[in-house]
């Protein structure tokens, strides 16, 4: 009797040891699966990208893949635009460390906010671009379908801007900082940068327009913004120059349908540029 009463009081002793571990555990793995399933509520097309195996379940070597990948992102977008990193590097080191990352949140999910109200207001206004990006016609944008939109947009670009330079190969010779034959797409942008300012120095008028926060400088924010301003004050500029040179217009008008459009105008901006640096340089200058 002895015997069985302290057989009974071991085997308690081990259940209810046992138990505490065993429900931590189980506790452990429903806490896991609340998550997973909370974050597939709340972010669907995340859940099913991060989901590589198709089983429903984010096994750890997804979600290592899938944090790797947002850091990859993150990274992609600072370095795109310096400008929020710069509101995001509060103490100026040049990185984004954790603690600022946290405190930048609600910048960076505004900032996204933006980009998609951009890209909605853009579908809207290039209805046909809308068209072709929707492959299987039922009136919404897949990420499929997107992201095939943003690699033919990104060929087209390069095909242009490839265009652009073999036109223009004293540009491509400014361009090319790296000095390697070609102009990658970070040479072009800081090159398209430098061409904006340098516009803005010609046109102060304008410049302090853009200025919306009166600091001396346009950021890309206010450049974005002020794009009827930039329109509006090109258009009267132009419109200024052709009435004190009636001459010109003829010149200009390539197309002969009796206007200066915005590229024509550009065009004989370039070639008179273009002859000023020639005969700066002793040379003819373009025809």
């Amino acid at each position: 009797m002895k015997k069985q009463f302290g057989l009974i009081v071991g085997m308690s002793v081990i259940i209810f040891g046992l138990a505490p571990a065993v429900f931590a555990q189980d506790a452990g793995e429903t806490e896991g699966e609340n998550k997973d399933a909370l974050y597939k509520q709340k972010h669907p097309k995340m859940f099913e990208r991060a989901d590589q195996n198709k089983d429903g379940v984010l096994d750890e070597a997804e979600k290592a893949a899938a944090k790797q990948k947002r850091e990859e992102h993150f990274q992609k977008m600072l370095e795109k635009n310096p400008e929020l990193k710069t509101k995001l590097d509060t103490n100026g080191d040049g990185a984004i460390d954790e603690t600022e990352r946290k405190a930048g949140r609600e910048q960076v999910k505004d900032f996204r906010e933006e980009r998609r109200e951009d890209r909605k207001e853009f579908m809207e206004n290039h209805p046909e671009m809308r068209a072709k990006m929707d492959t299987d016609g039922d009136g919404q944008i897949s990420d499929a379908e997107r992201q095939a939109g943003r690699e033919k947009m990104k060929a087209f670009r390069e095909e242009k801007r490839g265009e652009f330079l073999e036109k223009n190969p004293q540009v491509k010779t400014k361009l090319d900082t790296d000095g390697d034959g070609n102009v990658s797409q970070d040479e072009f942008r800081a090159g398209r940068k430098i061409q904006h300012e340098k516009m803005l120095e010609r046109n102060p008028e304008l410049k302090a327009k853009l200025d919306a926060d009166a600091n001396g400088a346009v950021s890309k924010d206010e450049w974005k913004a002020g794009k009827d301003e930039r329109r509006d004050y090109h258009a009267q500029k132009r419109e200024n120059f052709l009435e004190k040179h009636p001459g010109a217009k003829e010149r200009m008008d390539r197309n002969q349908d009796g206007q200066v459009g915005r590229k024509e105008f550009q065009q004989a901006q370039q070639v008179h540029r273009e002859k000023k640096q020639q005969k700066a340089a002793g040379g003819p200058g373009p025809r």
